[in-house]
């Protein structure tokens, strides 16, 4: 009773409603009379704060002692899929993979039926599932486990347990980034050869319905990117051969060869003159038929007609890109950004969005003079562009109607009188 009266009389049960970390587990672990033995009333809403502040310290001991190694795994690799959750369709086979090789790596029983225990044990506690969909029951969650993984033995697990380019990716990012002996750096890398072998088939979309695709794992770019990343820190052969490889016979669905210039065009600009300069893969063997294949690649995105942003995006990188990229691919660059101008009908006509149209002019205006455009040819094309506003204009004014609109009721306002009332009830239920 006085550890609560302690709470209400300090005003401290509305910072915790409105902490950033409020969660049901740090409270539950908070209002145990066993856990509070040595915490007087006084200290106790300083300690209360103090836990949601830092609740590194409760996750640890939830973490280690409250779950099975089953329920590890499973929040292991959440960790590696995404940090905005993960569809159980695609946890299941990162689990099981992972959850074989670290129960044969430290000899774990495991059963079939593990995956399904795991969810269940885990829900409420440290996952939340909306739907289909997976995700860590809160952000400081997250933060602990991101502390966690950085342990070179487990991402070298997790490195072989890899099945798509984007979990071996995000384990990469924990290991490159963390302090690492050389030699630890080395054997993490050369733990991906495997998945790295997959790269030029895996499939970076997916047919969500006839002739329409979604991204399913990593552009064709990043796992050059990632191939040359491991390359430079193991000097194995083998990820620079894959490189040129994906380069050459770029994964892409059955409808379509060669990269994407929606996510692979700046991409691979920019990767052409970090090879080029030699300073992020220096003596790469694989270096002048890389680039000469890349820049190819983008001659050819560029001459098969891009969106105005794509354009703009390629524009860019080739603007900024040092050392610069060929001549071939500056012309390519500037005929593409000519063409948009000339078609610009063509590459307006069907869209219905006004500040699409406004974004395609001041991409208009902005490309034209690095091309060389004469100002009248620019003036032309703008026109026509807000001609195309001003049609749009016009047709959402006739199709407007006045409406009579109902009052809103009024909303009900919890306030922190009503919130201190609630808790006051516990006292008087002692």
């Amino acid at each position: 009773r006085a550890h609560v009266q302690a709470l209400i009389d300090g005003g401290t049960i509305k910072k915790i409603v409105d902490h950033r970390n409020y969660n049901p587990r740090v409270v539950e672990w908070m209002t145990d009379a066993d856990r509070l033995r040595d915490v007087s009333p006084e200290d106790y809403p300083k300690e209360f704060l103090a836990a949601l502040a830092n609740p590194k310290r409760l996750w640890e001991i939830a973490f280690r002692k409250h779950i099975p190694e089953k329920c590890r795994h499973l929040l292991i690799a959440m960790f590696f899929c995404s940090q905005y959750g993960v569809e159980l369709e695609r946890l299941r086979p990162a689990f099981e993979l992972l959850h074989q090789d670290l129960c044969t790596k430290y000899g774990i029983a495991r059963d079939p039926k593990d995956f399904e225990e795991a969810v269940r044990i885990v829900e409420g506690g440290f996952i939340t599932i909306n739907d289909t969909r997976l995700s860590y029951v809160n952000p400081s969650f997250r933060d602990y486990m991101a502390d966690y993984v950085k342990d070179v033995e487990l991402l070298r697990i997790c490195a072989g347990a890899s099945q798509m380019v984007e979990w071996a990716d995000a384990v990469w990012q924990v290991g490159s980034t963390f302090d690492f002996a050389p030699d630890q750096q080395k054997q993490l890398s050369l733990s991906f050869i495997d998945i790295a072998s997959k790269f030029p088939d895996l499939p970076t979309w997916r047919e969500t319905e006839r002739n329409s695709f979604s991204p399913v794992d990593a552009s064709n770019s990043r796992r050059l990117e990632l191939l040359l990343q491991w390359w430079v820190v193991s000097g194995d052969s083998r990820f620079s051969d894959l490189a040129l490889k994906v380069a050459e016979h770029p994964a892409a669905p059955k409808y379509w060869s060669g990269f994407d210039s929606w996510r692979d065009g700046a991409g691979i600009v920019e990767l052409t003159g970090k090879i080029r300069g030699g300073e992020y893969y220096p003596d790469l063997p694989v270096a002048e038929k890389l680039i000469e294949v890349l820049e190819e690649a983008v001659i050819k995105l560029l001459r098969h007609g891009l969106s105005y942003d794509t354009l703009e995006s390629i524009a860019d990188a080739v603007e900024d890109t040092s050392p610069p990229v060929s001549k071939a691919v500056r012309d390519a660059t500037m005929a593409a950004i000519c063409r948009e101008i000339d078609d610009v009908e063509s590459s307006i006509d069907g869209i219905d969005s006004e500040s699409t149209l406004e974004d395609h002019a001041k991409t208009l205006e902005k490309l034209a003079p690095r091309a060389g455009v004469p100002p009248e040819n620019l003036a032309t094309a703008v026109a026509k562009v807000k001609k195309r506003i001003e049609e749009i204009e016009e047709e959402t004014t006739t199709a407007d109607a006045p409406s009579i609109s109902s009052p809103k009721p009024e909303r009900e306002v919890f306030t922190d009188a009503a919130l201190t009332s609630l808790f006051a009830s516990l006292l008087d239920s002692n």
